[in-house]
């Protein structure tokens, strides 16, 4: 779920579990806002079970990752909802074609809507 204090500003693509590519901003908690955006790109889940890397541990450093980019009110991409999905990694942890792909249509939706 998403932390407290985050504000959806985005949505584009659909993984695999249902889940979408979302953009989060939060002004920070009291922090100096920071220019910038963050890629928040999965783990490729089925090695990452494999490994034993669980779904419950993945989950925590995902939120982990979150809650330090709401800290220094950081725009952030989330993109952990598609550890499943085929060829959204091209490995265990860069993009594939359809990560990109997602990547390209948020940025532009982002960009166009704001």
């Amino acid at each position: 779920g998403k932390a407290v204090g985050q504000q959806r500003l985005q949505k584009s693509g659909q993984g695999q579990h249902g889940r979408r590519a979302q953009w989060f901003h939060s002004a920070g908690s009291g922090a100096q806002r920071e220019s910038g955006a963050l890629f928040h790109v999965p783990l490729h889940g089925t090695w990452s079970d494999y490994t034993g890397f669980t779904e419950d541990r993945r989950s925590q450093y995902y939120e982990n990752v979150r809650a330090i980019a709401m800290e220094y009110g950081i725009e952030m991409l989330d993109l952990t909802g598609y550890e499943y999905e085929p060829y959204f990694m091209c490995d265990t942890m860069h993009l594939g074609w359809k990560g990109w792909l997602a990547v390209d249509r948020a940025l532009i939706d982002f960009y166009y809507d704001r």
